[in-house]
């Protein structure tokens, strides 16, 4: 009887935590792109100064050849970025990119330091 009420007092703890986690993310920033995957918001992007902007790739205006010099940047995923923004409009973060086909969460690590929209 004892040690079922510790497993029963671990699930609770447990439970505590996962549903901490999930409220503190959703407050700070984090979002779903859906089929579990999610992404911390970078807000740092919104916040920065004109010197570190201009040293930024605006993707709203960067053209094929460009997006391809970023690191870990397929030729495939260049070419979706600029049909995208062809047919849908400009990107309103660089979270957006996240919605691109072909954009994985690896190449996004390793782009979003690099990029902005203006």
């Amino acid at each position: 009887m004892e040690t079922t009420i510790k497993k029963i007092f671990f699930v609770c703890i447990a439970l505590t935590v996962a549903f901490a986690a999930f409220i503190l993310g959703n407050l700070f920033g984090a979002g779903s792109l859906g089929n579990g995957i999610y992404y911390i918001s970078a807000e740092r992007n919104k916040n920065l100064s004109a010197a570190d902007a201009l040293d930024k790739l605006d993707i709203n205006t960067a053209d094929y050849q460009e997006l391809l010099e970023l690191p870990g940047m397929t030729e495939d995923v260049a070419a979706a970025i600029v049909m995208n923004r062809q047919s849908r409009g400009v990107y309103e973060e660089v979270e957006d990119l996240l919605m691109v086909r072909g954009m994985t969460l690896e190449i996004y690590e390793k782009i979003y330091q690099q990029i902005t929209v203006r």
